[in-house]
């Protein structure tokens, strides 16, 4: 239940590009074909659109 990165506070299903199930033998993430969240999903990755941009010092003067 960890969010890296600056995005938004709640991630819904429709905002997921991506799953991933995390094998630990191979300590590596594998795309999963989900559409949902379950206790197999251990990350997502969400589209673009969805990540808060960083706002530039010059444009707040």
């Amino acid at each position: 239940e960890k969010l890296h990165g600056i995005g938004p506070n709640i991630i819904t299903e429709i905002m997921v590009d991506k799953w991933y199930k995390y094998n630990s033998g191979s300590k590596r993430f594998t795309n999963i074909p989900i559409k949902h969240f379950s206790i197999q999903c251990d990350a997502v990755v969400i589209y673009n659109d969805f990540w808060q941009k960083k706002l530039h010092m010059n444009k707040l003067h």
